[in-house]
């Protein structure tokens, strides 16, 4: 269980910065085409909706009763089903300031090791009381660390998307 969390969640971030670094600052902010988010926004978004989440996994848990992996194929049906358009929460819709491309990366590099030490070092079948997902309650530490590997997924094929049009 831990070590694919770990090696998945470790290999999505490092695909997401790999797109973003392989990416000109010049074109971060710049809206690629009609309707979409600047690279720089999906990655702000990436960030605003994992950014307190080592805080979550950390915090107030009890022992499941359920089976801890139950949600993840929820998850996994909704966060990649690319063809579903869905609408960011408030709290994690991106800036429209323009963002730096280096400070996005250190930041990504802060959550990935404080998410990688918390998948090496926490109980993941126990449920986080401290932060509960749109739809379906409160979750299971694995099954939020799943979220945050779908939801990276999701927006790392968008972030391709937008990288192949300014290749084009």
């Amino acid at each position: 269980m831990g070590n694919e969390t770990y090696s998945r969640y470790e290999a999505t971030l490092d695909n997401l910065m790999g797109i973003l670094r392989s990416m000109e600052q010049k074109d971060i902010n710049v809206v690629p085409f009609g309707g979409s988010w600047t690279a720089g926004q999906v990655v702000d978004h990436v960030i605003k909706s994992m950014g307190n989440m080592g805080k979550v996994l950390n915090n107030d848990t009890k022992p499941v009763d359920r089976p801890f992996d139950q949600q993840k194929p929820i998850l996994e049906k909704i966060f990649l089903d690319y063809d579903h358009k869905m609408k960011s929460p408030d709290f994690i819709i991106p800036t429209n300031e323009p963002v730096d491309k280096s400070e996005q990366l250190g930041t990504l590099e802060e959550i990935k090791a404080e998410t990688l030490a918390a998948i090496k070092t926490l109980d993941l079948t126990e449920m986080c009381m401290s932060f509960e997902m749109p739809g379906l309650g409160h979750i299971t530490r694995y099954e939020l660390i799943w979220f945050m590997i779908y939801h990276t997924q999701r927006h790392t094929h968008q972030l391709q998307k937008i990288k192949e049009q300014w290749a084009a």
